[in-house]
């Protein structure tokens, strides 16, 4: 009969615990109130605003649902200028190099100068929207998402499409700071 080896048992080590102490919180200091706001200034457009603004060397740029994009000094709230789209202004404006960037609902996006309001240039985006808002990058591109699902990169100076790409959602609107 041959010989069986017979096994040896040696127990595992098991780990042990140990709570790490838990930390004691005390009751906040109250911050001081703070200096009643007073509103400086107002200005109607007759209908609602889903713009933000944007600011550039104390002007702020917006647009409406009447159709306009505004120019407003921000220290009187006077208006500078204002220029009509054709259609709804939900788009938040981009200033760049002297250039408001801004879509509408006309289906276009448009360049307006920013001393002015004059019309640099527009181009259609193939949506009847649109209603995200423009970045634009060092280079001098533009880029704007449309309601038609593409992104657009434009050259700024000579308004040529440098892309565009199909995406699978709607673009709607965040607002992009740069200052200009």
């Amino acid at each position: 009969m041959p010989v069986v080896p017979t096994a040896t048992y040696t127990p595992i080590p098991t780990a042990t615990y140990t709570p790490v102490p838990t930390a004691t919180y005390t009751t906040a200091t109250a911050l001081p109130s703070p200096p009643s706001l007073e509103m400086l200034w107002s200005y109607d457009t007759g209908t609602t605003i889903d713009s933000s603004p944007a600011v550039s060397e104390g002007v702020a740029y917006i647009g409406s649902n009447n159709d306009s994009v505004y120019a407003i000094d921000v220290s009187s709230g006077s208006v500078v200028w204002s220029y009509e789209t054709g259609s709804a202004v939900g788009s938040s404006p981009t200033v760049s190099d002297g250039v408001v960037y801004i879509g509408s609902n006309d289906g276009h996006i448009h360049a307006l100068d920013i001393d002015t309001g004059q019309l640099a240039w527009r181009y259609r985006t193939g949506s009847e929207w649109v209603y995200s808002s423009p970045a634009v990058s060092d280079d001098g591109v533009v880029y704007i998402g449309s309601n038609n699902g593409y992104l657009y990169a434009l050259e700024a100076a000579t308004v040529r499409l440098i892309w565009q790409r199909r995406r699978a959602t709607i673009f709607a609107h965040r607002q992009q700071c740069r200052t200009g």
